[in-house]
C-alpha cells in the first residue's frame, strides 16, 4: 500500500511517498503558497457567491453605521435640553467620523459592486 501526501510551508512543499518498508521525501519548490493557489483556481460559481456574500455584509455594515449615525443624532437632540458641556463637545466629534465612516464604506460598496458585475457578465453561470 502506497500512501502520498504533502507538506506545504511558504516555498518548499515536501511530498512524501510512503511504501510498507520505505519513506521517500521529495522537496518540490515552487512560487506561490497554497493558500494562493486554491484562490487562483476558485471556480467562477464559488467566485460570485463569494462576491454576493461579501456584497450582503457591507450592506450589513452601511446599515449599523446608519443606525448609530441615528442614535449619535438622537443623543444630540436630547442633549439639547441636557446642556451637557462634555457631550456638546464631543458627539459633533463622533458624529463627523461615524459619518466618514458611512461615506467610506458606501464607497466601498458600490465600488465592488461594479467588480461584481462586471466579473458575472464576463463568467455567466448556469442553474444546474
Amino acid at each position: 500500500m502506497t500512501i502520498f501526501f504533502t507538506f506545504v510551508s511558504l516555498h518548499l512543499t515536501v511530498a512524501a511517498i510512503f511504501t510498507a518498508r520505505t519513506a521517500i521525501y521529495i522537496p518540490v519548490w515552487h512560487c506561490i503558497s497554497m493558500h494562493q493557489y486554491k484562490l487562483s483556481i476558485m471556480q467562477p460559481k464559488e467566485k460570485i457567491a463569494l462576491m454576493d456574500k461579501i456584497l450582503r455584509e457591507l450592506n450589513d455594515v452601511v446599515n449599523s453605521q446608519e443606525s448609530v449615525l441615528k442614535k449619535i443624532a438622537q443623543v444630540e437632540a436630547d442633549n439639547i435640553n441636557l446642556n451637557d458641556n462634555e457631550l456638546s463637545g464631543v458627539l459633533p466629534d463622533i458624529h463627523e467620523h461615524v459619518d466618514a465612516a458611512l461615506v467610506a464604506t458606501t464607497g466601498l460598496k458600490e465600488k465592488f459592486q461594479v467588480v461584481h458585475d462586471e466579473f458575472a457578465a464576463a463568467n455567466p453561470i448556469s442553474e444546474e
